[in-house]
């Protein structure tokens, strides 16, 4: 494996402190190309490509933030670099914020340039099929031009060229493999832990992610501000270098004068600041008395049962799609009202499919005001734009996606086994009973298409072993889901044969 980096000595002084730079999905290190000589006036400059990007390779491993963080640490550890700031863009922003949870005691501070801390499932999903069309024949170059012209402003020629040139190097696997794990982010609550000092940066005129955004996942954390750069898009540091490049000088040298990790000075900023620190506190507060005070359990692999702090929600989960709505609120945590529209009412018409939402809402808070009046506010948030649930919620079924992502993704043979063993002993088939619609439908094919991965898995590892009953046994789970198992079945009916075994 080969990760391609630079290393820039700062102009000044020998012993500065050191920035990471980090590009984002589908560039590479030269969209930086702008900024590091500003920034070596004052600090050492590290950057590199990710792998797949640039110059770095693919390498053999499935993607995972783990893995993006080793490559970060071994890097840095082999220049030896002990603490350092990370200023990043797009996912790169995502990786230095998986790195900084991790590694909190190297990390000095954090700037995250076009970053959204969250992204809904069915969101990725559509962005992910519609650039995958672009980028037929394995090639990325529609994609290149159409991301190019509006990361960006103005598009000029020399700016387009730099980022088509970045996307020609990419690899198309480990691009579209990013964009997958944009569903694995941190959780708000992991967010809320990381005390490192943040700065959110976006353009004003960013065509991907609104503004609005990142003023509000600024929130998220103990010690973050956020700012606006003007006459920008996406490529801040591309479209105007010189007003990046200040505010993220301002950014490092205001957390060196903190007087303690997660206090921001608000009095540089006048009564500006303290509105913004006071609002940030507003939101913190509630979002830990939420988690204090609702805890919300949801189960429906093996039985349907919903309850709040340990008490049974009675009522008829069966009406008004209200099991279906509270299941796509677990699932994808915050949704736009559009998601539900495409999701629950797809085929009809607009005006229908709000009337049919706003009955579902209706239903489903008289069922949480059981629980005494206006407790429905305590567990549903309904905006205009958004809705989401409040709290700590435990579901069954996340908890069971959880166990078969981690057992996908582990590497060690002998906890792989475990890990399968468990889950597919367990299994409570058949999956989502009792649920038709077709978004239910996509997620239960997923998973069991998951868990026949699973049981060839295990069926080849007891095959090595010679111990084909057991590899019969898990070959008849995966036989339940994938027809096509049962040529591999009929092969190890022989080798039992032959073996005595039958």
């Amino acid at each position: 494996m080969k990760i391609y980096y630079e290393y820039f000595h700062s102009e000044k002084t020998p012993d500065s402190e050191v920035i990471v730079l980090i590009h984002g999905l589908g560039l590479d290190a030269t969209t930086w190309d702008y900024v590091v000589p500003l920034f070596t006036e004052q600090y050492h400059v590290l950057r590199y490509d990710l792998r797949g990007h640039g110059r770095s390779s693919d390498g053999q491993t499935p993607l995972n933030w783990n893995l993006l963080c080793d490559d970060l640490s071994f890097l840095c550890s082999s220049i030896g670099l002990r603490k350092f700031h990370i200023v990043a863009h797009g996912i790169g922003g995502n990786v230095g914020l998986e790195f900084t949870y991790r590694f909190p005691e190297h990390i000095l501070s954090l700037t995250l340039l076009s970053t959204p801390c969250y992204y809904p499932e069915p969101v990725v999903d559509k962005i992910s099929s519609y650039r995958r069309k672009l980028s037929d024949e394995n090639k990325i170059g529609r994609v290149a031009l159409e991301m190019a012209s509006q990361l960006c402003y103005p598009a000029t020629e020399a700016k387009v060229k730099m980022l088509v040139e970045a996307y020609s190097n990419v690899s198309i696997p480990i691009y579209f493999e990013l964009m997958e794990m944009f569903k694995q982010t941190l959780s708000i609550k992991q967010l809320n832990e990381i005390k490192t000092p943040i700065l959110i940066l976006t353009g004003e005129l960013d065509p991907l992610y609104a503004p609005n955004i990142f003023a509000t996942s600024m929130n998220y954390f103990s010690n973050a501000l956020f700012f606006l750069i003007s006459d920008s898009s996406n490529c801040v540091q591309i479209d105007q270098p010189i007003e990046f490049v200040k505010h993220v000088k301002r950014h490092i040298e205001r957390s060196k004068a903190s007087n303690q990790i997660g206090q921001v000075n608000t009095s540089e900023y006048g009564v500006f600041g303290e509105v913004s620190e006071n609002f940030r506190l507003f939101v913190q507060e509630r979002f830990e008395k939420s988690l204090a005070e609702n805890q919300l359990k949801i189960e429906l692999l093996r039985k349907y049962r919903v309850s709040i702090n340990g008490r049974e929600v009675l009522g008829n989960w069966d009406r008004r799609y209200s099991k279906q709505l509270l299941l796509y609120l677990v699932i994808y945590s915050t949704v736009t009202r559009e998601q539900v529209y495409e999701a629950f009412w797809g085929d009809s018409e607009l005006s229908k499919a709000q009337n049919n939402l706003r009955v579902s809402l209706n239903y489903l808070k008289r069922l949480f005001e059981t629980f005494g009046k206006g407790y429905s506010d305590k567990i549903l948030l309904v905006e205009r734009e958004r809705i989401s649930l409040l709290g700590t919620i435990q579901c069954d079924l996340v908890e069971f996606m959880d166990k078969i992502k981690i057992a996908l993704n582990e590497q060690e043979e002998d906890k792989k086994r475990l890990l399968c063993h468990e889950i597919l002993e367990n299994a409570p088939l058949p999956l989502l009973a009792g649920f038709y619609d077709n978004w239910i439908l996509k997620l239960r094919e997923k998973m069991e298409s998951q868990l026949v991965d699973l049981a060839k898995w295990m069926a080849t590892y007891h095959e090595r072993k010679e111990e084909y009953k057991k590899a019969h046994k898990y070959l008849k789970i995966a036989l339940q889901f994938d027809e096509q198992i049962y040529d591999d079945i009929v092969f190890i009916n022989e080798e039992m044969k032959k073996t005595k075994l039958y």
